[in-house]
């Protein structure tokens, strides 16, 4: 795939006698997003992204950003009672940008009910959110988009 010929191009330039800073520049310059097969494999190989890669990287987080919005406003916009959608927003960190995520425990613990009940509401939610132009379908969508963008952010404020 792409990352095994970057690879090969590295070895190949390495042996050919070109330094070690003219190959490091080499994979600055070329190495795309591309070779990656998602997110959490950039997260897992890089520190932060090379100048070539950050347009990308801000573009896909513009992306995931936008599906989070879509179901924010498909969230406000729906006929669920108010107190659940607090729960659902504090449940995924949606009511404010550095509100981490809270397990059923936690919100339970805020709104003095069960953790099988705030599992209850959050799916109430899920079922009168979610429709067709809605990206994120159910909950290990939402928390799988919340991580990209994590690692994204991190990534882009890094470089």
């Amino acid at each position: 795939g792409p990352a095994w010929r970057a690879h090969t191009e590295i070895r190949d330039a390495l042996a050919v006698g070109q330094g070690p800073a003219l190959v490091i520049e080499k994979i600055r310059a070329e190495y795309t997003l591309d070779i990656y097969p998602d997110v959490k494999s950039i997260g897992l190989n890089q520190k932060k992204l090379f100048p070539g890669q950050r347009a990308r990287g801000e573009e896909m987080l513009a992306e995931y950003k936008q599906k989070v919005c879509q179901l924010i406003e498909a969230l406000k916009a729906s006929s669920v009672p108010e107190r659940s959608k607090i729960m659902f927003s504090e449940r995924f960190g949606l009511a404010d940008k550095l509100a981490p995520r809270k397990t059923l425990e936690e919100v339970g613990q805020l709104h003095d009910l069960t953790r099988e009940r705030v599992r209850q509401i959050t799916n109430v939610v899920w079922e009168r959110v979610i429709r067709p132009e809605i990206q994120i379908k159910d909950e290990s969508g939402l928390n799988e988009t919340l991580d990209q963008i994590e690692i994204l952010d991190r990534l882009i404020s890094a470089s």
